[in-house]
């Protein structure tokens, strides 16, 4: 889906910030932006805002991530994540519950996800969680 919103995981957020478009995913991520298709959630700006530097740093990357879709964390979401975390015990797979939260909030929300993070790959084997390819990137 051309238009479909994608979540981005802090794993690549923190990758796009180091390298600034100096790999595929941060590439991929900076198009995104630019067509106005990244999403996110407290999870997210969580994991992103507690490694801000500073103070400034903290209030414009805050002020930045809020401009974003925001994703809201509602009970039906904590539900999507309990049943998809359960679901995958059932079948002896243990993810991280930050993990588990993030992929069910994209699968709820009908959102790609975009990251650099082996659990995902997992989740996505068993779940129908949608992972935005990096070939992706339009050169």
């Amino acid at each position: 889906m051309p238009d479909q919103l994608v979540l981005v995981d802090s794993s690549v957020w923190i990758r796009f910030f180091r390298a600034r478009g100096a790999e595929p995913a941060s590439t991929l991520l900076e198009q995104l932006l630019l067509e106005k298709r990244v999403a996110t959630n407290w999870l997210v700006r969580l994991e992103l805002l507690s490694g801000a530097p500073s103070e400034e740093a903290y209030q414009s990357l805050d002020a930045d991530l809020a401009a974003l879709h925001q994703l809201p964390l509602t009970d039906a979401a904590f539900q999507a994540a309990s049943a998809l975390r359960w679901q995958l015990h059932r079948k002896g797979l243990v993810t991280p519950v930050v993990d588990s939260l993030i992929a069910a909030c994209a699968i709820y929300y009908g959102c790609a996800l975009l990251h650099d993070d082996q659990h995902f790959r997992l989740i996505a084997r068993h779940t129908p969680l949608h992972i935005l390819p990096l070939r992706a990137v339009k050169r």
